[in-house]
């Protein structure tokens, strides 16, 4: 699928979304989430390795992001060597895979997961419905996104993998949010 044609469907999507989850929150809040899933899988950490539960976390997250508002789509951006084992827990949670090829420019391999990411959020920006976008991130290549996000008035939540991952940059676009009691800056617990 080209690039355009995601597109095309992510605003078909984004209109047809069931309203599964109305009562997660009693209020307007959208929240479109957009996962780098090399950031996020690769940089979680765990008190157990033999027991490293991919599942529970992402059930952590979630939750948290559902204290703030409805969740209206999440996209899950990945090169396809990160989808081994994972794809049924994408499809339990309904997230709407993007697989980010991975291309050579001279002679150097280059993932494109960053680059589709921020295609995808910026065409998200435009359904006037969205009241909060959702980074699961640390990685500060978001930012040009992020000060869109920020001037179409939409605000921002970042959640990062661990204190390591997390760019110090990013902090500052957290917003306030009133339902949490301070800023939408979360980071995933190690299990």
């Amino acid at each position: 699928m080209t690039l355009q044609n995601l597109l095309r469907n992510i605003w078909i999507k984004l209109r047809k979304r069931p309203e599964n989850n109305k009562t997660q929150c009693n209020d307007n809040n959208e929240i479109v989430v957009l996962i780098d899933w090399p950031n996020i899988f690769l940089n979680m950490k765990s008190k157990d390795p033999q027991n490293f539960n991919v599942k529970a976390r992402i059930e952590n997250l979630l939750e948290w992001i559902k204290k703030i508002g409805r969740i209206k789509i999440i996209f899950v951006f990945t090169p396809r060597n990160l989808t081994i084992g994972n794809e049924e827990l994408f499809l339990q949670f309904g997230f709407i895979q993007v697989l980010c090829p991975i291309i050579t420019e001279e002679s150097q391999n280059r993932d494109t997961t960053d680059d589709y990411l921020i295609t995808v959020g910026k065409e998200c920006l435009g359904d006037e419905n969205i009241s909060h976008l959702c980074l699961v991130s640390g990685d500060s290549d978001f930012i040009p996104l992020l000060e869109r996000t920020k001037a179409k008035g939409i605000k921002i939540g970042i959640i990062a993998a661990s204190n390591a991952s997390l760019s110090a940059s990013l902090i500052k676009y957290a917003d306030f949010e009133p339902k949490i009691g301070g800023n939408m800056l979360y980071i995933i617990p190690s299990l």
